[in-house]
């Protein structure tokens, strides 16, 4: 057994501001999160990320920052969506994961809409496969100051 990979943890966390929309991050291995801008842009969150939890001792992890606007939203997903295997043991992958989430902001649609056009797609390429990880999704949007 490899003990290493048994203490890995991936970590994500964030503290929200609900008045400004002031997001303070840290990101311990998780892929990036992707940020849907209202506007209709996409970019990625690569600040604040260090390597998964007691993976390097004493790894001093410096957070990130960013201002959500109103209605922006942000998709975080477990490596276990984008390492979902179909039976062939294909990957879904990070390219097939941005598209889906492209194709699914292009249409508007919202963070519920969004969340499962993704697990329906992943859940369409592993077609029955047996999981190797977790597949966890979280969408969160900012509805601006109250």
């Amino acid at each position: 057994r490899d003990i290493a990979a048994e203490q890995e943890r991936h970590l994500f966390a964030g503290i929200l501001d609900l008045d400004s929309g002031a997001l303070a991050y840290c990101n311990a291995g998780h892929d990036n999160p992707y940020l849907f801008g209202a506007d209709g842009g996409m970019t990625r969150l690569a600040d604040g990320d260090g390597p998964p939890l007691c993976v390097i001792d004493d790894f001093e992890y410096h957070g990130g920052h960013t201002d959500l606007g109103h209605g922006d939203m942000l998709c975080m997903v477990t490596d276990g969506v984008t390492e979902a295997m179909n039976q062939a043991q294909g990957l879904y992958g990070g390219e097939r994961l941005l598209q889906v989430l492209k194709a699914a902001q292009g249409r508007g649609l919202g963070a519920g809409e969004v969340l499962a056009q993704v697990r329906d797609d992943v859940a369409r390429f592993v077609a029955g496969a047996d999981p190797a990880d977790d597949l966890t999704l979280l969408m969160l949007r900012w509805n601006g100051s109250r």
